[in-house]
């Protein structure tokens, strides 16, 4: 079994949005046009990456399939980094972007706030500093922060593989 990204994304979309408190949370590089609300944008913009060696298993069960008789199993231990950014018209006082990055970082360690993640096995292991991007956005400047987050998963894959049911071989006598 290899990583399920829908899985993953859907816990990562349900924390942030819970964490945060916005309701206009966007995966990177959707198509549409800019809005004119608060809103965050989410990417996953490392990994997964392998962290330290696999561990391989070999499972031995004579009740398989003939062909299967040997499952091997190896889990790796991935880590992944998440660039959230968030965009709001207000540049002062509560409900900057600053404000809302903050929450989401706060709630990585509620453990009401990470329940989506933990069901998805996802572990954060570390939330980057918050920066500021505020920029002069047409007329009028925009509140924008970004903040990293990285993430440990377990990655597991198996295949099945048969015992040698017979060897030939032949003694030269001279």
């Amino acid at each position: 079994m290899s990583l399920a990204w829908s899985t993953l994304e859907d816990a990562i979309y349900t924390w942030f949005v819970a964490a945060s408190g916005l309701s206009r949370v966007y995966w990177a590089e959707q198509n549409v046009p800019q809005r004119d609300e608060t809103f965050a944008v989410l990417k996953i913009i490392a990994g997964p990456i392998q962290v330290g060696t696999a561990d391989q298993v070999a499972l031995t069960t004579n009740l398989a399939a003939p062909g299967a008789e040997v499952v091997h199993t190896v889990h790796g231990d991935r880590e992944m980094t998440l660039n959230c950014q968030v965009v709001s018209r207000t540049i002062t006082s509560a409900n900057t972007a600053r404000d809302y990055l903050s929450k989401a970082q706060t709630g990585l360690f509620l453990p009401t706030r990470r329940a989506a993640l933990q069901t998805a096995g996802l572990a954060p292991i570390d939330a980057g500093a918050i920066t500021d991007l505020t920029a002069l956005m047409g007329p009028d400047f925009h509140s924008r922060a970004s903040m990293d987050v990285r993430f440990r998963i377990r990655d597991t894959a198996t295949e099945s593989t048969g015992y040698i049911a017979t060897v030939d071989f032949a003694i030269a006598v001279s």
